[in-house]
């Protein structure tokens, strides 16, 4: 029409007043928004703010589309560093991610808005190849996961890809697993306790003695100080230690016998003299098991 105003195409601008209340309408991308006021200034006002919005958001999901994989791997490995999660999960979770992310630059993907559906089922299909099953595949798979819920958390990326349904579809079917092939009666625990103080050192049989009599795990064992033992009550505690937690902060102080409490001192003044990693202790264990005739329990 003559004396109609003209608009650059992408400039936001007032249009029109419509409605009962006379609330002006805004033009922004293409679109037609209503400001929900009737005062001009309020509403070129409004529409500012909402444009400067848009902008900004623009702004962050490119700068979010450039976070390098290696980036958010980092990023990843010291937010997950104890006290969070005990040492052995977040070395473990560390080690996967790391594997991760080494086969997937080798296939030229170096940014982490890269990783898609396909290039995830690429990885799981190559491992299945391989020789992997499926709970290791799983266990791979679950700390990637893990990352991006962190990355898109922390600004780092614009969208989670494993938002997507598709992404259900990685698990892969795991093998029942067979109940243990031997469960310890006690005499068959006493016997094992007699050959491995027979057999190995006794820093090695002390924490063997511990675990038997407390039912702590062998990583809580081998954190055992003498802050812990409660002679005169008779109880063994499980504390927090520096750069170190139990398993879901599982802290808690079990009643047990003289026995085990002496145990305990013997393992505090031995275990510097024995190596206490874990392929060390199972190879300790299956040294017994193998000397009494007795399968892997």
């Amino acid at each position: 029409r003559k004396g109609r105003r003209k608009y650059a195409p992408q400039v936001p601008h007032l249009v029109r007043q419509r409605g009962k209340n006379r609330y002006w309408t805004g033009w922004l991308e293409g679109k037609e928004f209503n400001l929900h006021t009737a005062d001009a200034q309020e509403a070129q006002r409004r529409l500012d703010a909402l444009a400067g919005e848009r902008s900004r958001a623009e702004d962050d999901g490119e700068a979010n589309q450039k976070t390098a994989l290696t980036e958010l791997a980092a990023r990843y490995i010291e937010h997950i560093q104890p006290p969070r999660n005990t040492a052995k999960t977040a070395k473990t979770y560390a080690n996967r991610i790391l594997t991760f992310v080494t086969r997937a630059e080798a296939l030229g993907v170096r940014q982490a808005s890269e990783v898609s559906f396909k290039f995830m089922s690429d990885f799981v299909r190559e491992r299945a190849k391989s020789g992997v099953s499926g709970t290791t595949i799983n266990r791979d798979v679950a700390p990637v996961k893990r990352m991006f819920d962190f990355g898109k958390r922390e600004g780092l990326l614009a969208s989670n890809p494993f938002n997507h349904p598709d992404f259900k579809e990685l698990r892969m079917r795991e093998a029942r697993p067979r109940p243990n092939s031997v469960t310890l009666s006690l005499e068959l625990v006493d016997r094992f306790i007699s050959r491995a103080h027979e057999m190995l050192h006794l820093g090695y049989a002390a924490l063997f003695e511990v675990t038997a009599g407390s039912a702590i795990r062998v990583d809580e064992a081998r954190h055992l100080d003498h802050a812990d033992l409660d002679t005169t009550g008779g109880y063994l505690g499980v504390t927090p230690k520096k750069n170190w937690t139990t398993k879901n902060y599982r802290y808690r102080t079990i009643p047990v016998s003289k026995a085990t409490l002496a145990a305990a001192a013997k393992f505090i003044a031995n275990r510097h003299e024995v190596r206490l990693d874990d392929k060390a202790t199972w190879t300790a264990i299956k040294t017994v098991c193998e000397a009494m005739g007795v399968k892997p329990f």
